[in-house]
């Protein structure tokens, strides 16, 4: 069962920090779980493993140990039970009283610096709401004969228990798989906290991932969802790998290529579509105790927002419009896997096709060096040997993108260009 997963926190950025910092709050938490035995015997021995190698910090520990969620097995039977008494109701807000910081911006929590003297900071409250709890389990129930309370004649005020995350996913599968099928999508995954679906529209290969989070029991839990569409055209690729230097003209590895989210593609969550609010919120506002109506709110996200937007995106232009709406919230470059290929795509859009209230390209007009610096700048290092694309790569991209006809050339080729199969 999960607990809680860092993409909840970076998929949600309004400025420029690198998605590493998504993992800040939960490596805090992480980091304290270690230090006071609370982890199973397994994952205790990779983080003393990591901190011997010199992980500079506990969101690096938290990512390389647990891929940046955060599971029931990963924690001891004695930790499991105190993360599911506090983490949902308690850990947030004791982490923005601890580090005075607005609990409302996702920016605010994971901008906190990451170092030794802050984790130890959080550590005592931490360490006090353990105590607090290990003596609440231990306290013997009492025994004096308390006074019979009176009958009550008020009726009872009912507030449902909060679902399982069995419960929501079951509740999203009666709702979404209808519409989805109902447009042409197939399922392609489902899993205990994950929906997918896919289609081909023209040119274009539209992916839409629904996911959840929550941890376990059925009381006092959290149950959040979050949506993310995947929009990928095999002809980008067909176009630009011949760019680049023989040295780096290389296929993506055939195994970032199982699925879309690892294709050519552009990433969209539910913070990025078109609008600047985002989709969920005036939705949210509209139902009463959200953990039972989440099936109802993403089904009327869809058909609001998400159905619009897949209709408008059936080829090259339409992904253009699409980048071009979300780079003001979106990093271009950075994720605690593999790198992920759409960054080719963006350079080859923003480098042919003008946003809507230009008259150019923004890689052809007289601010492109600056921007090609910006984009670029989160691309300090190639995260591991033989990803794809590398620096070198990008680089390369966006000299070639830069110079003069290439808009020209770009929108001719990829017009006439044959889809891949």
């Amino acid at each position: 069962m999960k607990i809680d997963d860092a993409e909840n926190y970076f998929l949600n950025f309004e400025t420029d920090l690198p998605t590493e910092a998504g993992a800040v709050p939960l490596g805090m938490y992480f980091a304290w779980l270690a230090d006071n035995q609370l982890l199973s015997a397994d994952q205790a021995t990779a983080v003393a493993r990591c901190r011997s190698a010199g992980a500079p910090s506990s969101a690096d520990v938290f990512l390389t140990v647990c891929d940046g969620k955060l599971m029931a097995s990963d924690l001891s039977p004695h930790g499991q039970a105190f993360t599911q008494h506090y983490y949902a109701r308690h850990y947030l807000r004791d982490y923005t009283l601890c580090f005075n910081v607005d609990g409302d911006s996702v920016d605010a929590l994971c901008g906190v610096e990451d170092t030794p003297a802050q984790v130890e900071r959080l550590a005592k409250g931490l360490s006090l709401r353990y105590q607090q709890w290990q003596k609440a389990r231990k306290a013997p129930a009492s025994t004096s004969a308390a006074p019979a309370a009176p009958p009550s004649t008020a009726p009872p005020t009912e507030t449902p228990l909060p679902p399982t995350l069995e419960a929501v996913m079951e509740g999203l599968k009666e709702q979404c798989i209808p519409l989805w099928e109902q447009d042409g999508f197939a399922v392609t995954h489902t899993r205990d906290d994950v929906l997918t679906f896919h289609r081909t529209v023209g040119d274009v290969e539209q992916q839409v991932r629904i996911s959840c989070s929550g941890y376990g029991g059925n009381t006092g839990r959290t149950v959040m969802a979050s949506l993310t569409m995947h929009l990928g055209s095999q002809r980008l690729q067909s176009f630009w790998l011949p760019l680049l230097d023989p040295g780096y003209a290389q296929q993506p590895p055939a195994e970032t290529q199982q699925a879309l989210f690892f294709r050519p593609a552009i990433r969209v969550d539910d913070s990025a579509f078109l609008n600047e609010g985002g989709i969920l919120g005036p939705i949210i506002t509209q139902h009463r105790h959200l953990h039972n109506k989440w099936p109802a709110v993403i089904a009327q996200a869809y058909v609001q927002h998400l159905r619009p937007v897949l209709e408008r995106t059936h080829d090259v232009e339409g992904l253009a419009a699409i980048a071009h709406a979300m780079r003001r919230k979106t990093p271009l470059y950075g994720d605690y896997g593999p790198p992920r290929i759409e960054v080719l795509n963006l350079i080859v859009l923003y480098a042919t096709y003008p946003p809507a209230d230009a008259s150019q390209p923004l890689l052809q007009g007289p601010n492109a060096a600056q921007f090609k610096a910006r984009l670029l700048e989160p691309v300090q290092r190639d995260t591991a040997v033989g990803t794809f694309p590398r620096r070198a790569d990008l680089e390369r991209m966006f000299d070639i993108a830069m110079q003069p006809g290439f808009a020209e050339h770009a929108r001719q080729q990829l017009a006439r260009s044959p889809t891949a199969p």
